[in-house]
């Protein structure tokens, strides 16, 4: 089928439509993952309950963003047109977003709600489309696109999905803006006689690590994410009432939490660590670290690997552990320290549609 005939029969699928505050369509959104993972069984699937929770008004990055929703008229496909007011590219041009995508294995079911959502964003100023993203990059976004080796397992925060989406999205005519891995570090020993030197760095210039105590350091989290994401791809700002959305201080604060923070007394908060346990077969623990963020005014002084030299240690001393760096861009930080493509466990990308 040509690509002309292809796009003439996705237009003609009926689709509805409507603000996300409709709790009828809400719901009918949400049936379609339903419909989805009874079919094609995932563990850790995003449920219908997980879908009403994040369009409800109470979830505060879904009260400011605009969003409206589209689902295919027989309920195999769906996707939400976001717009966020604090995203623009560098000219000021609001980035149009996709996001909460869910379909069956149907490529004009899924085309046609993504053309029609693109086009509702068109029409609504927006000269790129991405995705999936749902609302912001601090929330669920990217397929996986490559498991290159049999390692298996389960990393918190990294996508869900059945393994046909990225090809619905390269049919639909979008193209991959960015790329992710998950890869494993190496030998936990290795890694802190590696790191070793520039702790000790950074301990000369001031600086502590430490696990988050309590939720005032929350704030502290807040206020550096701020800081050293403000120029990353993607990044949107979002208010102190969002991120504990994200991150409940119950849940991360406290020695067990594993959440890291580095401090100097002259500077305040400079980084911190995010890391998370993960489960793989055949490994009795394993170790995760999600997000590393260091204020621009402290790179190149040590504060990064001190923060990863402090996390190994603890692991290794309750016992032999792996380690996994999670979700990087491709050419970030852990690719320019040595766990290149053979330590590669899952890869991922973000993908873009031009208008």
């Amino acid at each position: 089928m040509s690509s002309s005939k292809r796009t003439q029969r996705r237009s003609s699928n009926a689709i509805v439509w409507g603000r996300a505050d409709k709790r009828e369509l809400v719901d009918r959104f949400a049936d379609v993952g339903s419909r989805v993972y009874a079919a094609v069984a995932l563990p850790h699937a995003p449920s219908a309950e997980a879908t009403r929770a994040q369009l409800r008004a109470d979830n505060p990055t879904a009260a400011r963003c605009d969003t409206t929703l589209f689902v295919d008229a027989d309920n195999r496909a769906r996707v939400a047109a976001i717009a966020n007011p604090r995203l623009v590219d560098d000219a000021g041009v609001p980035v149009g977003l996709l996001g909460l995508f869910e379909s069956v294995d149907d490529a004009d079911a899924a085309g046609a709600v993504l053309d029609r959502a693109c086009r509702y964003l068109r029409d609504r100023g927006c000269a790129a489309i991405r995705g999936p993203i749902n609302y912001t990059t601090w929330h669920s976004y990217r397929f996986a696109v490559a498991e290159p080796n049999a390692d298996g397992g389960w990393i918190p925060g990294e996508p869900v999905h059945p393994p046909y989406y990225p090809g619905l999205w390269d049919r639909a005519g979008f193209a991959v803006a960015a790329r992710y891995r998950s890869t494993w570090m190496g030998d936990g020993d290795d890694l802190l006689a590696r790191f070793a030197p520039a702790a000790a760095r950074a301990t000369n210039a001031g600086v502590q690590i430490r696990p988050l105590d309590n939720a005032a350091d929350l704030a502290a989290v807040y206020q550096v994410s701020r800081r050293a994401f403000a120029d990353a791809f993607m990044y949107s700002d979002i208010d102190a009432t969002e991120l504990a959305a994200l991150y409940p201080p119950d849940k991360v604060a406290g020695p067990h939490s594993g959440v890291y923070l580095a401090t100097c007394a002259t500077a305040g908060a400079v980084g911190f660590l995010y890391t998370t346990p993960g489960q793989f077969p055949g490994r009795a623990r394993v170790s995760v670290a999600k997000t590393i963020a260091v204020t621009p005014d402290w790179r190149g002084r040590g504060v990064y690997k001190a923060l990863l030299h402090r996390w190994i240690g603890d692991r290794l001393a309750a016992g032999p552990c792996d380690f996994v760096a999670a979700l990087m861009h491709h050419d970030g930080e852990p690719a320019k320290m040595g766990w290149t493509a053979h330590h590669v466990i899952r890869e991922y990308a973000l993908y873009e549609r031009c208008l």
